[in-house]
């Protein structure tokens, strides 16, 4: 009888030990789309929807994304933003190629997004944006002229 509770003290002693990577991510639930959409607004540093043009990795398994910005709310936003993930299984992944709503926050002075920032492929994004409206175009790039018009 006794070999119960030492096997029960065995399985927590080894649970508390667990690396903290690999514990899942703690999201917030929100009751709908329209709160769960305002709530990742408010939180956000910058809200875009862009195409994943390139995507590289460092030795701390840390991913930067390039897209190409298509539309911003809460600011205008260059016609590309670089996103830094923070190497751990919390990080949002994407796909080169695919087009995305993102909600990003800044960290250091990089902007950073993750799993529970409320990321969403832009085909499945049609109440998202509805809810967000229009946008604003992205900034285009200056160009240096060498003082000619």
């Amino acid at each position: 009888m006794k070999k119960v509770p030492l096997l029960t003290l065995c399985i927590f002693g080894l649970l508390l030990l667990a690396p903290k990577a690999a514990l899942a991510c703690g999201c917030p639930t929100v009751a709908s789309l329209e709160q769960h959409t305002r709530w990742s607004l408010a939180a956000a540093k910058v809200v875009f929807t862009g195409t994943v043009t390139s995507m590289t990795g460092d030795s701390a398994n840390r991913m930067t994304t390039t897209l190409k910005v298509h539309r911003s709310w809460k600011m205008a936003l260059p016609e590309e933003v670089v996103l830094t993930g923070g190497g751990s299984s919390c990080d949002y992944h994407f796909e080169r190629g695919g087009e995305y709503l993102i909600f990003a926050g800044e960290e250091d002075g990089r902007l950073h997004t993750g799993a529970c920032s409320r990321n969403v492929k832009l085909d499945k994004a049609a109440m998202q944006l509805k809810i967000l409206g229009k946008g604003l175009k992205p900034k285009r790039k200056s160009v240096k002229n060498n003082g000619r018009r």
